[in-house]
C-alpha cells in the first residue's frame, strides 16, 4: 500500500512518498545512478576555497525567481548531500540547510529557509539566468536519481526511522465541520418551525410558504400552491418540503431534519377557491 512517511537525517525530518514497489539496490548499482546524477548536473559543482564569493555572501545573498520552481526539498538534499556528497553549512536561523554550489565560476547558495527551498545568489536579477539553468540540472539530476530515492526509501522503511503521518485530524475536523452545520441548521428549522409566508393573491385565493432553508429565499416562495386542498392527500406543507428538497439536494441532512421538523407540527391548510 502507498503511504507517507517521515525519515530522520542528520537530526532533520522529512516527509516522503513510499512507492507500492521498492527498489533494491546493490553498493554497484548505487554507484551506477551516483555517476548518472553527476554526470546529469555536470557543470554545476560544490564551492570549494577556490570559488571566489563576495564578502557577506552567506548572510546576504537574494532569493531568485527562478529557485522557486526546483523539486521538493527533500528530494534536493537527498541528492546533492546523500548521494553527491555536496557540503550541509547546516542549520543556522531562519535556515534548516544550506548547501553552496559554484555554477560558472560564480557562487550560489541551494537553502530551505524561513519560506521554502530556493536558489541564493549574490547578484539579483543579473544571475537570474544561471539561477535557472541550475534549477535545470537539478531537475535533470533529480530524474536520473530517483532509483536511489527508492532505495533510501525502503532503507528507513526497514530501521528504525519511519512514522506513518497521521493525516487523520484534517478529515475529523471537516467532519466536525460539517456535523456543526447540520446542528446550526437543525436549530434554525426548530426555531423557524411555526413561521409562514401568506401572500394573498386577490379575495379568493393565496398562496403560503415555508422558509424551511437557511438564508433569504429568492424568487417566488417555494411549496406555494394556489387552490383548493390538494386531491393527492398531501398537504401544502409536504409538497413545499418536497420542493424544498429537490432544490437544496436529498441527500443534505438540513433538509431531512427541516422535514422531520415541519411534518408533524403542521396540519392541512385549505386555500380559497
Amino acid at each position: 500500500m502507498s503511504i507517507w512517511f517521515e525519515t530522520l537525517v542528520q537530526g532533520r525530518c522529512f516527509e516522503w512518498y513510499l512507492p507500492e514497489r521498492w527498489a533494491t539496490l546493490n553498493s554497484e548499482q548505487i554507484e551506477t545512478v551516483r555517476t548518472r546524477a553527476q554526470k546529469a548536473i555536470c557543470p554545476l559543482k560544490p564551492a570549494d576555497f577556490s570559488t571566489r564569493a563576495p564578502k557577506g555572501f552567506l548572510f546576504n545573498a537574494k532569493r531568485t525567481d527562478a529557485g522557486r520552481t526546483l523539486p521538493p526539498y527533500y528530494l534536493v538534499y537527498f541528492l546533492l548531500v546523500d548521494l553527491l556528497g555536496f557540503t550541509n553549512l547546516g542549520q543556522f536561523e531562519k535556515v534548516a540547510w544550506s548547501v553552496p554550489v559554484e555554477y560558472d565560476g560564480r557562487p550560489f547558495l541551494v537553502e530551505h529557509r524561513k519560506f521554502g527551498l530556493g536558489v541564493f545568489a549574490a547578484n539579483v536579477p543579473e544571475d537570474e539566468e544561471a539561477a535557472a539553468e541550475i534549477v535545470r540540472l537539478i531537475h535533470k539530476a533529480t530524474k536520473a536519481a530517483q532509483p536511489y530515492f527508492d532505495w533510501r526509501a525502503e532503507q528507513a522503511a526497514k530501521a528504525s526511522q519511519l512514522n506513518v503521518v497521521n493525516r487523520s485530524p484534517d478529515l475529523f475536523e471537516r467532519l466536525n465541520f460539517y456535523l456543526d452545520l447540520y446542528d446550526d441548521r437543525q436549530q434554525e428549522a426548530e426555531g423557524r418551525k411555526d413561521e409562514r409566508i401568506v401572500n394573498h393573491l386577490s379575495d379568493m385565493s393565496y398562496t403560503v410558504a415555508f422558509p424551511v432553508s437557511i438564508g433569504v429565499q429568492t424568487g417566488p416562495p417555494i411549496g406555494a400552491q394556489k387552490g383548493p386542498p390538494l386531491k393527492d392527500g398531501a398537504t401544502v406543507e409536504e409538497r413545499s418540503l418536497r420542493c424544498a428538497r429537490r432544490r437544496e439536494g436529498g441527500a443534505r441532512p438540513e433538509t431531512r431534519a427541516a422535514q422531520s421538523i415541519l411534518i408533524p407540527a403542521c396540519g392541512g391548510i385549505s386555500c380559497g377557491s
